[in-house]
């Protein structure tokens, strides 16, 4: 489960969670699509501890989220942001970096899923060679969900993880995602994600 208790956050005198109180269950694959500035990018970014909540508390499968465990619950996250911030380095190098992490190094990276993915994904397996910066935003968007689909971790936070995509590409990645057993949570204007559950983020933002 990952819950966010009476929590509260303000930028600038501005209040972005006021009491919110949020729960995702186990297994759940949830949309939030609030109007813009809501905090929907926010609250993903608090469950990583890249934001810090002014008072309150967030759980992630029953853990506390605090800045002494924080390395050992992203363990368990793959996050996409909506930027897809990757290094500026060719994707096999990349590939190789990430399963070269310490928390990644009892995991492989499996050569033929990465070709099977990438096939499904529409995607030349010549790309593996080409440098981030040389990618489409489609491109880097289904780069990154591919090493999601790589890492296997069980909870996925993805902030608009299909606006750079066609509708044919769109339906592929949700689903992709439906068919996983995981935890979602995906921030998204997308009506392609209109089959998962939609909760609104409460509270006064």
């Amino acid at each position: 489960m990952i819950r966010w208790e009476m929590a509260n956050l303000s930028f600038d005198n501005k209040k972005v969670f006021d009491n919110l109180n949020f729960d995702v269950n186990p297994g759940d694959k949830i949309l939030i699509n609030n109007k813009s500035g809501s905090g929907k990018t926010t609250l993903l970014k608090t469950a990583l501890g890249l934001i810090t909540l002014d008072s309150g508390l967030i759980f992630i499968n029953n853990r506390k989220v605090l800045s002494s465990n924080i390395n050992q619950i992203r363990r368990d996250i793959f996050y996409l942001d909506q930027d897809v911030n990757l290094p500026e380095l060719d994707v096999n190098t990349l590939l190789n970096e990430i399963f070269s992490y310490k928390e990644n190094r009892k995991k492989i990276l499996d050569r033929d899923k990465l070709k099977t993915l990438l096939i499904e994904f529409s995607l030349s397996e010549s790309i593996v060679d080409k440098n981030i910066k040389e990618l489409s935003g489609g491109e880097r968007q289904r780069i990154g969900l591919i090493i999601g689909l790589l890492l296997e971790r069980p909870i996925w936070l993805l902030d608009e993880p299909t606006s750079a995509l066609d509708k044919e590409l769109k339906e592929l990645v949700v689903n992709k995602i439906l068919s996983l057993n995981i935890t979602a949570i995906v921030v998204s204007h997308d009506s392609c994600w209109s089959r998962l559950e939609t909760k609104e983020l409460g509270g006064n933002r």
